[in-house]
């Protein structure tokens, strides 16, 4: 091609009386006239013929710039194939490392102090500042709780593991120059990273007696310092997975929290016994029966005073509160529950109260006569005379015709649709008892008893939603079934004197039948209470109504259970674990160049090993080649090996090089 002209070939003498440029006995002109002059080197050379002969600075500053370009180009020469990695060396400063580890171990020991904080706060948000009054969590918040802490844990794990990892990688290059190593445990030394790789570097260094492979390698320092390190890394695992060991989410005991669904709540329709309650109709005689009963279930539930109103209630038992005073009355708060039976003690409250009137029984006969309901008369019944005041003409009150038992007190309970009603939700009672034992004159009592309207105590009537009007008189309790529960303690179902009275007697060893004289306050306290009693036991564990779609479903809520002294004694023990491993890291494995974890740079310092053996067997597996008949009896450690251009580090070999075991000296490094 014209106007090419091919370069000349290198001539060794040439390239040899390049390298001796340095010697003392070669002046400048003849350095400068030896060198083929390239274009930036003849520019230089008419500005230096520019220079005035007096200006020795300047001509030395030009003699310095010639030489060092000539010095390049005379190592581009003899190393052409590396001309990449010329300017590639590397400065070794113990302090510079040291603080190189110290930033990159203090940047990942913050990062474990800032999870192991994220953590306690976390505890400490879904437990509540006071552990004796735990925050009620709901399902959706202990699914978030559990989500927030699975993730925090595994950041924690993850970021222990990778911190112990790379002091691994770190403090194996200070190891590996301590001593000289079979190829097996200089590539697991190089692997110590990893778990399986240190257990089997323990395993193969045991340092007593040989068992098999167990103590191929023996080295006691080996095995120690691998022994250790694996119980580090298993203790810094086992204490992060220890953790949510100490934080259960418990059910609550009595915490209750509303969610939308289906609430259950009491039927009081009319008084029916459980098993009968999907029959069409019960009549009046049976619902008073059934009213009875319910009453007699409740006469040992718990009573405590009435102190106001109180919206939370021991949901493991039921109570109903008592007020004396002038205003005396029986308070019942009623539940309402989730369709998995969770209680919720709400707003609605009903209450029995009576005003009773004790009468003087002036004379008592049995030749009386008794007209039932039936119109059919009975002849030779009880009969007594009774004043109602002092002064007032008497009044003549007929018995109808019973067994009395002297001294049992009969409570004669009238049907709601009587002839002498006392109101709306009202129920006349008279109760008679006879003198007889330690009863020493008959006595006579009046009662009116009430069960009030069911109301909420803020008026807001916002336990329910939507409610339809036949729905709530069922929830709400009718008239009729108000007063067949005020009048309950009087109702058996079987009495022979026709559809408005009925009466039930009770022995002197019972409850509502106390062996003294009857008064009227005791009578009020005891039909309120048998009325309130019948009311909470039906609500108890009567038939249930289910109301659709509601906004206050109960449901059973958790709380945190958290051990604070372990949590403590935990996070403690991982953020020592990793500061005690990092001050370690910092005395001990600053002794050496650290390379760095890529695959590129292992692979150049293994070099000389994977050069032995030659360019066949691609596909060899790590055991055939530290087997392999080439290396057999070779040991080799990581060091520097001093050549004319300087110090480089590099793989040694036992007996072909020197181990130092001192650390690497300050300097410049290929």
């Amino acid at each position: 091609m014209a106007g090419w002209t091919p370069l000349p070939s290198s001539d060794p003498a040439h390239e040899d009386s390049l390298g001796d440029l340095g010697s003392p006995g070669l002046s400048y002109d003849d350095y400068r006239d030896t060198i083929p002059l390239t274009e930036n080197d003849q520019f230089s050379r008419r500005r230096s013929s520019q220079l005035s002969p007096t200006n020795e600075d300047g001509l030395e500053r030009l003699k310095d710039r010639s030489y060092t370009s000539a010095s390049a180009r005379s190592r581009k020469s003899h190393y052409s194939t590396y001309s990449d990695l010329d300017n590639h060396q590397h400065v070794y400063d113990y302090r510079r490392t040291r603080n190189q580890i110290f930033f990159k171990g203090f940047g990942e020991l913050l990062l474990t102090l800032a999870l192991c904080a994220s953590i306690i706060g976390a505890l400490f948000l879904y437990q509540g500042r006071d552990a004796r009054d735990p925050k009620l969590l709901a399902k959706s918040d202990t699914r978030i709780f559990n989500a927030l802490m699975i993730g925090l844990s595994l950041a924690l794990g993850f970021n222990l593991a990778s911190s112990l990892k790379s002091y691994a990688n770190i403090l194996r290059w200070s190891l590996l120059t301590r001593q000289w190593f079979s190829l097996e445990v200089f590539d697991l030394i190089l692997g110590c990273a990893g778990q399986t790789k240190l257990m089997e570097l323990v395993f193969v260094s045991w340092p007593w007696p040989r068992v098999g492979m167990m103590g191929k390698y023996p080295s006691k320092r080996i095995w120690a310092m691998g022994l250790c390190w694996l119980t580090v890394n298993l203790s810094a695992q086992i204490a992060v997975a220890a953790l949510s060991l100490f934080w259960p989410a418990e059910p609550s005991k009595d915490g209750i929290l509303l969610q939308r669904g289906n609430v259950s709540v009491a039927n009081f329709d009319r008084w029916v016994a459980g098993y009968r309650q999907n029959e069409p109709y019960i009549d009046f005689a049976e619902q008073g029966a059934a009213a009875n009963d319910w009453g007699r279930q409740a006469q040992d539930y718990k009573e405590m005073p009435y102190t106001g109103f109180e919206n939370e209630t021991d949901s493991s038992e039921t109570v109903y509160y008592k007020r004396d005073g002038s205003e005396r009355f029986w308070e019942y708060r009623f539940d309402d529950r989730s369709v998995n039976n969770m209680h919720r003690w709400t707003n609605r409250y009903i209450r029995a109260s009576a005003t009773c009137q004790e009468y003087e029984v002036l004379e008592q006969t049995s030749n009386c006569t008794w007209t039932d309901s039936d119109d059919y008369t009975h002849e030779n019944v009880d009969c007594f005379w009774y004043t109602r005041y002092e002064g007032q003409p008497n009044w003549s009150y007929k018995l109808p015709p019973y067994s009395w038992m002297a001294g049992a007190t009969t409570y004669m309970s009238e049907y709601p649709d009587g002839p002498t009603p006392c109101g709306d939700r009202c129920a006349h009672i008279a109760i008679y008892q006879p003198k007889g034992g330690e009863i020493i004159r008959n006595a006579f009592v009046e009662c009116n008893a009430t069960l009030s309207e069911i109301k909420d105590h803020d008026s807001t009537d916002n336990d329910f939603t939507n409610l339809p009007s036949d729905v709530r008189e069922k929830i709400y309790m009718n008239k009729t079934t108000a007063a067949f529960g005020a009048g309950a303690i009087g109702l058996i179902g079987s009495s022979p004197w026709g559809a408005y009275w009925d009466a039930v007697q009770y022995n002197p060893v019972q409850r509502w039948s106390p062996n003294v004289t009857i008064t009227a306050p005791m009578m009020e306290n005891f039909v309120t209470r048998f009325a309130i009693g019948a009311v909470a036991a039906f609500n108890d564990h009567g038939p249930r109504l289910i109301v659709p779609d509601q906004l206050n479903a109960p449901m059973q809520a958790q709380t945190l259970q958290v051990d604070w002294l372990w949590i403590y004694v935990l996070v403690g023990g991982i953020c020592g674990i990793q500061s005690v491993s990092l001050v370690l890291l910092m005395i001990f494995a600053n002794k050496a160049i650290i390379l760095d974890e890529s695959s590129w740079s292992l692979a150049r310092l293994l070099m000389p090993v994977v050069k032995k053996l030659g360019s066949e067997g691609s596909t060899m597996s790590g055991k055939d080649i530290v087997n392999a008949k080439v290396f057999e009896g070779e040991k080799i450690a990581y060091g520097v090996k001093t050549t004319a251009h300087g110090n480089r580090v590099d793989i040694l070999w036992k007996g072909a090089d020197r181990l130092k075991r001192t650390s690497f000296q300050a300097g410049v490094y290929e």
